[in-house]
């Protein structure tokens, strides 16, 4: 079992996703991830901070995630975001890369208050959020090779 999980809404323009990683590996960090997993399901839309409150306490006595949660609704909209520990994210288009800023901590262990960000995305742009599993050294240049 991999402790990497993600999901997704859709809404007309709206998107909605939310990235975690259980602690280590195996059934254990499974469980971790998909906890927060469903509480980001059962409102995708609604608020960030609130979702990332009732993750941490779903995911207490659980092994903890990182966490990360985007709302984008629509390509003229700022990017929503509350990122703890380390999901990375970032807004690649042609034009500009931003990345999207991520609190310490860990979801279900030991969080701070959660913050929500604004993000402009710049034109063109696509979310890549990834957990560690990913290299933390790709360019933004390889995500143009793949469009």
């Amino acid at each position: 079992a991999c402790g990497d999980a993600w999901a997704a809404a859709i809404d007309g323009e709206r998107v909605a996703l939310c990235v975690a990683d259980g602690l280590g590996h195996g059934p254990e960090a499974a469980r971790a991830s998909e906890a927060a997993l469903e509480v980001f399901a059962q409102a995708p839309f609604g608020d960030l901070v609130g979702m990332a409150e009732r993750a941490h306490r779903a995911l207490l006595g659980l092994r903890g995630a990182a966490v990360c949660a985007l709302r984008w609704d629509g390509p003229a909209a700022t990017v929503q975001s509350t990122s703890i520990g380390n999901v990375a994210a970032r807004l690649v288009s042609g034009v500009a890369d931003r990345s999207v800023p991520a609190q310490h901590g860990t979801v279900g262990l030991q969080i701070r208050k959660p913050q929500e960000a604004a993000i402009q995305p710049p034109d063109h742009a696509i979310a890549v959020v990834h957990t560690d599993g990913i290299e933390g050294r790709w360019h933004a240049r390889s995500i143009h090779a793949l469009l």
